[in-house]
């Protein structure tokens, strides 16, 4: 039997609960916080991204997969943030698995983001049933109007101001 030794314990950090909300269904321009280059429970290149704003947070695990969705959602995050598409001749991704460089993805930390979170099912064993925000893609953040931004606000437009009986196409996501 192992013995925990509370006084090792007691000098360490306290634990603190977050003070920040997590962004429910809606439309936001965020801040990409954090960013880990990191490695998916399938083995596939995942970028692991916390997004921020003043309303709250959300979490974001990019899986870098041989898919066209994988894909597309990478190139919607790396656009949206404003960079160029990452350069295979420069090494900023892996010709084999896509995997992002460390220095190429760290870029992206600090950009805004239009970020889409809407409600989905929830598939983890103790939530069977239930739904949570999740982020399903993203768009530029000058795409959502700053003023509809929030839960279900943020329309799609057109270029220039519409005109009077014109409305924008509605985002797809």
């Amino acid at each position: 039997m192992s013995v925990f030794d509370f006084g090792a314990a007691a000098s360490g950090d306290a634990y603190h609960p977050p003070t920040h909300n997590i962004l429910p269904e809606g439309n936001y321009v965020a801040t990409v916080a954090e960013l880990d280059n990191a490695t998916s429970s399938g083995g596939y290149p995942m970028l692991r991204v916390v997004l921020e704003n003043d309303q709250g947070r959300q979490w974001d695990n990019i899986v870098i997969s041989p898919n066209e969705f994988s894909v597309q959602k990478l190139l919607g995050f790396i656009d949206s943030a404003g960079l160029p598409r990452p350069d295979i001749q420069k090494a900023e991704m892996s010709p084999q698995d896509g995997r992002l460089s460390d220095a190429y993805a760290n870029q992206l930390v600090g950009k805004s983001v239009g970020l889409i979170v809407r409600d989905e099912e929830d598939y983890r064993p103790d939530h069977v049933g239930e739904v949570r925000p999740r982020v399903k893609g993203y768009v530029s953040p000058s795409i959502l109007k700053e003023a509809t931004t929030g839960p279900l606000g943020g329309q799609a437009t057109n270029g220039p101001a519409q005109t009077q009986g014109t409305q924008a196409e509605p985002l797809a996501f």
